[in-house]
C-alpha cells in the first residue's frame, strides 16, 4: 500500500481514510502492540511477512529504476468587484527519477477547446505555490448554482 499508493495520493485505498504525513514521510497509525507484533512474525522468518518484504522490495526497486512525474491541475475563482478572477493551474507535485526542475517544458492552457490554437502557452512556473498558471476575469457570477 506504501509503496503503490500512499507515496503518490496520501490516501489510503483499503480504509478509505486521509493519510497524515510529516517532513515528506508517511506517519503510521498502527498501534505499538500490532507493530510489536509485525516485527516478532518478521523476526522469526514468518513465510507471509517475507513475501510481502520481497514484493515491496521488487517496488521499490521497479520505482527506483523509473521515472514517475505527479501532476496537479486545477482552478481557482476569486470574486473582486463586479468581476470575477479564474486561475488554471498545473504544478508538479513530485518528480521521481528526473530533476523536478525544467521536467514540464510547456503548458498549454485552452479555455475554448473549438479554437485550434491554445488560449495562452506558459514555458514556465510563475507561481510558486500554484506553478504553471492562466488568469483571466469575467464579468460574470460564479457558473454554480
Amino acid at each position: 500500500c506504501q509503496e503503490l499508493y500512499l507515496r503518490y495520493m496520501r490516501h489510503c485505498p483499503a480504509c478509505d481514510a486521509n493519510v497524515n504525513v510529516k517532513a515528506g514521510s508517511v506517519i503510521s497509525d498502527a498501534s505499538e502492540a500490532l507493530l510489536s507484533q509485525v516485527q516478532l512474525r518478521e523476526a522469526t522468518g514468518d513465510p507471509e511477512v517475507q513475501e510481502q518484504l520481497a514484493r515491496l522490495q521488487k517496488l521499490v526497486e521497479f520505482r527506483k529504476s523509473s521515472s514517475r512525474l505527479l501532476l496537479e491541475y486545477g482552478n481557482t475563482s476569486v470574486g473582486k468587484g463586479s468581476k470575477r478572477s479564474y486561475t488554471t493551474f498545473v504544478r508538479v507535485v513530485s518528480a521521481d527519477g528526473i530533476p523536478e526542475k525544467g521536467c514540464v517544458a510547456k503548458v498549454d492552457f485552452n479555455i475554448n477547446p473549438g479554437y485550434s490554437k491554445p488560449t495562452s502557452t506558459a514555458k514556465e512556473a510563475a507561481d510558486k505555490k500554484l506553478g504553471f498558471v492562466f488568469e483571466y476575469a469575467m464579468a460574470r457570477s460564479f457558473p454554480c448554482h
